[in-house]
């Protein structure tokens, strides 16, 4: 950009105290006892994230459907203004059989007849297509619609090469906040969470999550796999209380009561206040300075059934990588031992 184009977006960029700036209209709402929570806000986006085969899907076509008539269901609420009522799905992952199925499913959620289409949804299937011709499609459709209020793209990480890729995370998280800000629009996007923990995949799933308004999570319930339990992970919102749903024999999601209620598991690490992992590796560091891999993972494991978090091995190996990516705990990779990052702070 040369300087008169550099000129011209800082002015632009300026926020003045004197400036009227208006809430952003909300669309999306999870309905609580005393308040409502903001789901979403036109101009920002949103993921839903839960593991393969978790019905993020099936939470997802329950969004669709009542944004199409403005309804109602499974405490969420949906009040797009009338001239945002359009809604363009893409889904980047199925076959036309199987996103019939998630149409047919939209459709009845939104109370439309089988042999009916609503006027006001676009439903593309980008599954046949590269990831580079994914997001140019995606941008153009968005770019050259009018009247749109709602965006989902169901398998948001089919539109880079790879999730860990920091250049394509930071690429497509731009895209969206472009998208968002400049169509007045609210996006909602579909990732998996990593099989081992909470977190959702790759560099793009941090990237998105930093950035998004709303995070929730979908999860099958252990004690009962019928049942999905959606929970809040990260909203700029006042968090809602979470609340299970069940598939009924027409397909569409039914809410079962409080049902998670019965499904409390162990924390991840990501899941703990940071003080808390601070006084593990406090503990663990005042008997000696240095570690080798197996004896930490052994007092990682000892450390947290003192905090009645019975972990196994696996999963205090699992403890151990989230210190070390988030600096907690450093290897020194000329002698292969392991050394805190809090020595200063250590109660020793």
């Amino acid at each position: 950009m040369n300087n008169d184009k550099l000129i011209k977006l800082w002015k632009k960029s300026i926020l003045l105290n004197s400036d009227k700036v208006e809430a952003p209209p909300i669309c999306l709402e999870i309905i609580g006892e005393k308040r409502n929570s903001i789901f979403g806000t036109l101009g920002n986006f949103s993921i839903i994230a839960g593991k393969p085969k978790s019905r993020k899907t099936f939470f997802t076509s329950l969004l669709t459907g009542i944004s199409l008539n403005n309804s109602s269901l499974l405490r969420v609420k949906a009040s797009f203004p009338e001239n945002k009522r359009k809604i363009i799905y893409f889904d980047t992952e199925q076959g036309r059989y199987h996103a019939k199925k998630v149409l047919k499913r939209i459709s009845k959620i939104a109370n439309i007849q089988d042999d009916e289409h609503h006027k006001n949804l676009q439903f593309i299937l980008l599954r046949q297509y590269s990831p580079k011709e994914r997001l140019e499609i995606i941008d153009y459709v968005i770019s050259n619609s009018t009247n749109v209020g709602l965006v989902v793209i169901d398998g948001i990480k089919d539109v880079v090469n790879s999730i860990n890729d920091e250049h394509e995370a930071t690429k497509t998280a731009t895209k969206l906040m472009e998208w968002t800000a400049k169509y007045d629009i609210h996006i909602i996007t579909v990732l998996h969470q990593n099989k081992n923990d909470e977190n959702i995949r790759g560099h793009l799933g941090s990237e998105l999550e930093n950035k998004a308004e709303t995070v929730v999570k979908v999860a099958k319930i252990s004690t009962s796999p019928d049942f999905s339990v959606v929970k809040p992970k990260s909203l700029r919102d006042t968090d809602f209380n979470d609340f299970s749903f069940g598939i009924n024999e027409d397909n569409i999601p039914y809410e079962v009561g409080n049902i998670a209620d019965t499904t409390k598991k162990k924390p991840e690490p990501s899941e703990l206040n940071k003080t808390v992992h601070i006084d593990i590796i406090g503990k663990i560091y005042s008997k000696k300075r240095t570690y080798k891999y197996a004896d930490l993972i052994q007092n990682i494991k000892k450390e947290f059934e003192t905090e009645h978090y019975t972990y196994g091995v696996n999963k205090c190996k699992q403890i151990l990588t989230y210190y070390i990516e988030n600096e907690y705990i450093k290897k020194d990779e000329i002698s292969k031992v392991y050394v805190s990052a809090f020595e200063n702070d250590l109660p020793f």
